[in-house]
């Protein structure tokens, strides 16, 4: 059972997070800008899966250890930042830039499912963010915790995914009029490729606190 009386501060703060670009996001979008919508939302459920995760651990009690052991939470993030340093670069040099039609579509599909995936999961900060982000709306004393961790963790992630797949259409629109200029879409990719090693930088300079 839900405190109702947290719902709508807690609606509000879904929609501001789920609106700000963040290394999900920008991977999810990049995935729809250089292979098309439908590997965006296969990239965008796998980050989804990747952060249902942490908000497993914050319900089971377990996120407390990645919150406060260096150790645990620097080893993440450093395979966090590598990943997302690999992705960026791997778009940068890539040569193709345009849709084609696939021989093996769920084989991408499933690429970009994983990709994503390690996205979400190997993101610390993620974590750390529903382990400060959800108790402000859990009342104890009306339900279980870890039955409110999970139902309001849920919403987050999920609402995420709706706020991504609006994102997807509207840039696969306006993309696809662009995917037979091929030195545009090198140019589209090659810049996602650089925010997303941005991200990953800033991740590996990030600490538990910040």
């Amino acid at each position: 059972m839900l405190d109702m009386s947290l719902i709508p501060g807690f609606l509000i703060a879904v929609i501001l997070i789920n609106i700000s670009p963040g290394p999900e996001m920008i991977f999810v979008v990049s995935t729809a800008v250089s292979s098309g919508k439908k590997q965006g939302i296969y990239a965008s459920l796998g980050t989804a899966c990747g952060s249902t995760i942490h908000v497993l651990l914050v319900a089971c009690g377990l996120a407390v250890v990645l919150s406060t052991s260096l150790v645990v939470f620097t080893v993440i993030k450093i395979l966090g930042a590598v990943y997302l340093c690999y992705l960026g670069v791997k778009a940068i040099v890539s040569r193709s830039m345009t849709v084609v039609p696939e021989t093996n579509g769920m084989k991408k599909n499933q690429n970009a499912y994983k990709k994503g995936f390690f996205v979400g999961v190997l993101n610390p900060k993620s974590v750390i963010f529903f382990l400060a982000f959800l108790p402000q709306f859990i009342n104890p004393e009306i339900g279980s915790y870890s039955f409110q961790v999970v139902s309001l963790g849920l919403f987050t992630v999920f609402a995420g995914v709706a706020v991504e797949v609006v994102i997807i259409l509207l840039v696969d629109r306006i993309v696809g009029v662009l995917r037979g200029n091929q030195r545009i879409m090198m140019m589209i990719d090659k810049l996602s490729g650089m925010v997303l090693i941005c991200f990953g930088l800033k991740l590996a300079l990030s600490t538990q606190k910040n």
